[in-house]
């Protein structure tokens, strides 16, 4: 008996040595986790205002097919000038020439604004991506020391689930249903 004993003693302390470390580690993740937050944050917020950014480019681009589509229009008007006849014609090519240029203007204007945009949304990405490069730093040298804490903490958890399988062999039937039962009531 005094050998059951022993054994059901050596389980009870490589249980607590095991849940110590088992608690150690999800605690570290935790740490890890927090720690990485700050750079997937920035990261997350980088791909938003490049997606943004990407947004602006394309609307960009249907504005100068718009624009030149008006400048091709004021051409033409402009040429047929010459060609009119009479009054009507002239009032109405006027007219079309008028529209063409009022909607070229304001094409014109939209596509300052979405230049200014594109500016803005530039600095806040490199402003970001600034700090990011300063996270980074920090990140890696304060995940490092507890990535190696981590890798402790799963090394000994390797060799204390072994230790805990054979001490349970040992322990005889009874005895190993009890222990677990005061195990799982805490």
């Amino acid at each position: 008996m005094p050998q059951t004993i022993e054994s059901l003693i050596k389980l009870a302390e490589t249980d607590r040595d095991l849940q110590k470390y088992v608690f150690a580690k999800s605690h570290l993740e935790r740490q890890i986790d927090t720690a990485r937050s700050v750079v997937d944050q920035h990261q997350k917020t980088i791909k938003q205002k490049k997606d943004e950014f990407e947004l602006l480019i394309a609307e960009c681009k249907d504005i100068n097919n718009n624009l030149q589509i008006q400048e091709e229009l004021i051409s033409r008007l402009d040429s047929q000038v010459p060609k009119i006849r009479n009054e009507k014609e002239f009032a109405t090519s006027k007219n079309q020439l008028e529209e063409a240029r009022k909607i070229l203007g304001l094409l014109e204007d939209k596509m300052l604004d979405l230049d200014l945009k594109k500016e803005d949304l530039e600095k806040e990405i490199g402003t970001i991506n600034n700090q990011l490069s300063e996270s980074n730093p920090e990140f890696e040298q304060e995940t490092s020391g507890l990535l190696k804490k981590q890798a402790r903490a799963e090394k000994k958890i390797e060799t204390l689930e072994p230790r805990r399988k054979r001490l349970l062999k040992k322990v005889p039937e009874k005895i190993k249903r009890f222990f677990e039962r005061c195990q799982d009531s805490g």
